[in-house]
């Protein structure tokens, strides 16, 4: 398996419901927090054979539960329903490799992010796709320069009519819709270990996702 092409970095964050000055909530003396994850986007976090979630995030989560001195509680829930469920009140906050995006905080209110992640596009190494033209090159696309868009317009040549495996509701999805769903064949996933398999087994060309 190998990187291909980098495109952008995102910042990630909790995300907890947006409240306002007003809400009783926040005058909530807080003893109890419970907070969402998948449990199934390594290494971020992770469910290990005893169905315990692990990871990165959960190593952070515990350091910063026990500094404000709360009981944190993790509750496991798939992607596609964490931002529904957190704004229905199943949790309190959600910490799950979430990007912050504009769109979102329509919605919800995020941290100061504790990491930066860049997104990918991997493919298999001995595979058609695995010298891709800006192979290893990060593409910033928050620069609007005449190399960004250039090696934009190589990738969407060297994608077209490929099969793109990437997980639904994610900023890899946003990025496909704008950039990729006219010119290659994009499938969403639940999880981005089933479009791991799925990449594994040549049913899709490239992932797009974390690295």
């Amino acid at each position: 398996m190998g990187v291909t092409t980098v495109t952008s970095s995102r910042w990630i964050a909790l995300a907890a419901l947006a409240l306002t000055c007003s809400t009783p909530a926040l005058a909530k003396d807080w003893k109890t927090v419970s907070v969402a994850m998948e449990g199934s986007y390594a290494p971020w976090n992770q469910t290990d054979p005893s169905g315990k979630i692990v990871g990165f995030e959960v190593d952070i989560l515990n350091d910063v539960c026990a500094r404000a001195k709360l009981e944190c509680n993790i509750v496991a829930q798939d992607w596609d329903g964490v931002i529904p469920g957190l704004t229905a009140g199943k949790f309190d906050i959600v910490m799950d490799g979430m990007s912050i995006t504009e769109e979102r905080m329509k919605t919800i209110d995020f941290s100061i992010p504790y990491a930066s992640s860049p997104v990918a596009f991997l493919a298999d190494k001995n595979g058609p796709l695995a010298n891709l033209s800006n192979s290893g090159k990060m593409i910033d696309l928050s620069k609007d320069d005449a190399e960004s868009e250039a090696a934009l317009d190589t990738l969407r040549k060297e994608l077209t009519g490929k099969n793109v495996g990437l997980q639904v509701s994610t900023t890899e999805a946003t990025f496909a819709d704008k950039y990729l769903k006219d010119v290659a064949n994009v499938h969403e996933y639940k999880t981005t270990d089933e479009h791991d398999l799925d990449l594994m087994a040549g049913r899709i060309d490239v992932a797009f996702a974390d690295t």
